[in-house]
C-alpha cells in the first residue's frame, strides 16, 4: 500500500485536533517515516498543522468561546513576534540556552502557591512573546 501516509496524515490530524492541537509533531513523524526529505517535511508539516489549527480555531470561535477582549492584547502582542521569530537565525547554543531560562522561569511561576495572585497583564504578555518568538524560531527550522 502505496499511500499508507495519506491515511496516517488524516488520522494524526483527527486526533489531534480532537483534543485542541494541530498535530505538527505527528506530521513530522509520519513523513519521515514516509522517507521525504526534510526539505520536505518542513513546508508540508507547517501547511497541515496551519490547516487543522485554523480549523479548531473557527469552531472555538462559532461555539462563542472566544473572549475578545482578552484575545487582542495576545494578538498584537504575538504576531511581530511571530514575525521575528522566523527572521532570527540563533546559534543553536543560543537557542538552548534561552528555552532553558524559559523553562526555569515557568518552573518558577509553577512553583508559586495556589492561592498566589496570577501574575500582571504585563507580564503575562511578555512572557506569552517570547514564548512566540521560541515557537517561530523552533518551527521554521532556526536556531536549534
Amino acid at each position: 500500500m502505496q499511500g499508507w501516509w495519506l491515511l496516517a496524515l488524516g488520522a494524526v490530524a483527527f486526533l489531534y485536533g480532537a483534543v485542541g492541537h494541530a498535530g505538527a509533531s505527528g506530521y513530522i513523524a509520519v513523513l519521515a517515516l514516509a522517507g521525504l526529505p526534510a526539505e520536505q517535511i518542513k513546508p508540508l508539516a507547517l501547511i497541515l498543522n496551519t490547516v487543522v489549527a485554523a480549523q479548531g480555531r473557527w469552531q472555538f470561535v462559532r461555539a462563542g468561546h472566544l473572549r475578545w477582549r482578552l484575545f487582542w492584547p495576545v494578538l498584537l502582542a504575538g504576531l511581530p513576534m511571530a514575525f521575528l521569530g522566523g527572521w532570527l537565525d540563533l546559534p543553536t547554543l543560543w537557542f538552548q540556552r534561552l528555552v532553558a531560562l524559559v523553562l526555569l522561569a515557568g518552573l518558577m511561576l509553577a512553583r508559586q502557591p495556589s492561592g498566589a495572585l496570577l501574575p500582571s497583564l504585563p507580564s503575562q504578555l511578555g512572557w506569552m512573546v517570547l514564548l512566540v518568538l521560541l515557537a517561530a524560531l523552533k518551527l521554521l527550522g532556526f536556531g536549534g
